[in-house]
């Protein structure tokens, strides 16, 4: 049997607002029959403002894959994290200095 591949709009949410569109993208449905797991990565910096003031940047990714793709998703998926956390405090900081 052939399994059709699904179309999926993916949108983009901050603090319950729609901010952009991100399109369409093609998916492929998982074979439960390969053993279907979960990944996930998280991690959270706090930065102080100064004035008893501080921002916390918390990002998380979690991602569906097959048994045998468990090591490669994961570091897939921390690289993400890492990236997108690094350029939110670099946002932050760049903002401080403003």
């Amino acid at each position: 049997m052939k399994k059709e591949n699904l179309r999926l709009t993916v949108k983009r949410t901050c603090f319950n607002a729609e901010t952009e569109d991100a399109g369409a993208l093609e998916v492929e449905p998982m074979d439960e029959r390969a053993g279907i797991a979960s990944v996930g990565f998280g991690m959270a910096h706090t930065i102080n403002l100064g004035n008893y003031q501080s921002a916390r940047v918390e990002v998380r990714i979690d991602c569906p894959c097959y048994k045998a793709e468990i090591s490669d998703v994961f570091d897939d998926v921390r690289d993400l994290v890492k990236c997108h956390i690094d350029e939110e405090i670099e946002e932050i900081k760049r903002n401080q200095e403003d």
